[in-house]
């Protein structure tokens, strides 16, 4: 994973050295949707397996808006909401019923998106633009489902709290489609993701946990002025 990661940067460097000294000095206004599948291990309080592992496609839809600071630089902020799905199989206690353990198939975690980050944008051709951005995002979950293993019964909880904190790379290529509109697809590359534990597996919900492997896609539409 961190060689796959100063790949990326070596890439982004190598583009940016390779750009056309045009700047984009338009702020922006932008529609994301990120796609991210992570490869997770965890231990188990429950059950004969304490050690499991798993993968997750998780996605979510955000507007950030975008503004020019100095050449080709901008700050960026933005909220959206980001659905994160484990496809884990791990022993829960159902709220229904007393000492009765469950296992999940998969669980979902419905989340509040906030979004900082800090990028460069600049012109490579007559109708293309290269953009990244390095992002921290904060998830707060508002709502949680349990789907259990035998697809007979779904819980689900609407407890409040931040779920996790993403420290991200995005680089992306920008098509004009019109005088104010672009579309983009670009790599979304977690560089340090931090999930909190669950107190539905009986863990503690101060403790944290990364997944070995997390890599994403995204594409936008992105409204110039």
């Amino acid at each position: 994973m961190k060689r796959s990661i100063l790949l990326s940067l070596m890439f982004v460097t190598y583009l940016v050295g390779f750009s056309q000294t045009d700047y984009a000095e338009t702020n922006e206004l932008s529609f994301n949707l990120p796609i991210l599948y992570n490869k997770t291990t965890i231990t188990n309080v429950y059950g004969p397996t304490r050690q499991i592992s798993g993968t997750g496609i998780s996605s979510g839809i955000n507007i950030s808006y975008k503004k020019i600071i100095s050449n080709g630089i901008y700050v960026q902020i933005g909220l959206g909401y980001f659905a994160q799905n484990f496809s884990l199989r791990r022993p829960y206690e159902d709220s229904d019923f007393i000492l009765l353990l469950r296992t999940t198939r998969k669980y979902t975690y419905h989340c509040l998106e906030r979004l900082l980050g800090l990028g460069y944008k600049s012109m490579i051709g007559k109708k293309y633009f290269f953009d990244v951005s390095a992002n921290y995002h904060q998830l707060r979950t508002f709502k949680q489902k349990y789907f259990s293993r035998d697809g007979q019964n779904i819980t689900e909880t609407k407890y409040q709290y931040q779920f996790a904190s993403i420290l991200s790379v995005t680089p992306s290529f920008q098509r004009t489609i019109s005088d104010k509109i672009k579309i983009s697809t670009g790599i979304v590359i977690p560089v340090i993701t931090s999930w909190k534990k669950d107190i539905r597996f009986d863990e503690n919900r101060n403790d944290t946990y990364s997944p070995s492997f997390h890599l994403g896609i995204q594409i936008g539409v992105h409204y110039h002025f």
